[in-house]
């Protein structure tokens, strides 16, 4: 994987396709291949570009971390690329990622698709991220992999095998620690591009309301709310989700997307 530096670290990064570019946030595994069905649907129509968080994965990176470094980073990363503007897609911890550059550096984005997020932790999202943060310490990280996908799989598709964490569990802990202070509410009204919040009506790890919450803060944003999929819906209900995304990015493109040669991205 190529890398780009960046302050107190290194993010290793996968781009692919032709065309704007539209970058892809991972939530908090922080795992760019997350998103594999989605750059192998949209790297026909966009450059795709997906990367792994700092300290996780490829990347290099070490705590304390914040929400707003993860901004940055991503930010980092287009500069890195000679990409000015570029449409945005962040699921979960990507999305509230996406939420705040589109707040605060809004010459950025495109536009946004904000899936399975949230603005603020209300007190149940809270328990579930304590608990997550409580079983990684006292079980090690075989059980925080195994409680993380019970979380996140549908409840109607066969339970698949349990992806490792590719982080150290002083890593894990400190992102777990990054997503309980993050207070973002007042930012929604300050994003203006246009916007499509999808979430799926069985997520239990992060429920519907919070990104129903997202959507009406945000002007003039779009909102789905698939009938199933989990929180894993990018993966368990991609086709649907390309399709839908596929919809919102080709009415919102056409806007400048710069990229810069001799950054191994073609014109």
């Amino acid at each position: 994987m190529p890398r780009a530096e960046i302050a107190g670290g290194s993010l290793a990064y996968d781009i692919a396709g032709r065309g704007e570019a539209l970058l892809f946030i991972t939530g908090l595994s922080g795992v760019g291949s997350f998103w594999h069905s989605q750059i192998e649907a949209f790297s026909v129509h966009f450059t795709t570009i997906s990367f792994d968080h700092r300290g996780v994965g490829a990347s290099k990176g070490a705590p304390p971390y914040s929400m707003e470094q993860w901004a940055q980073d991503a930010v980092a990363l287009l500069d890195h690329l000679g990409i000015e503007k570029a449409h945005f897609a962040g699921h979960s911890t990507g999305g509230v990622i996406v939420q705040i550059v589109a707040s605060e550096r809004p010459e950025r984005v495109a536009s946004a698709v904000l899936g399975g997020t949230w603005a603020t932790p209300d007190e149940r999202f809270r328990r579930v991220f304590e608990l997550r943060r409580d079983v990684l310490a006292a079980l090690g990280t075989e059980a925080y992999s195994l409680l993380g996908s019970l979380l996140m799989a549908p409840a109607d598709q066969p339970f698949g095998p349990v992806p490792p964490q590719q982080a150290d569990p002083s890593v894990i802990a400190a992102r777990i620690e990054v997503l309980l202070s993050y207070e973002g509410a007042e930012r929604l009204r300050r994003i203006h591009c246009p916007s499509f919040v999808i979430a799926a009506d069985d997520d239990v790890l992060i429920p519907p309301h919070m990104s129903r919450l997202v959507a009406e803060g945000i002007a003039g944003a779009e909102l789905k709310i698939l009938p199933s999929g989990g929180h894993s819906f990018p993966r368990s209900r991609a086709a649907d989700l390309n399709r839908l995304m596929l919809e919102f990015l080709l009415r919102n493109a056409g806007q400048p997307s710069k990229v810069a040669h001799g950054k191994g991205v073609g014109p």
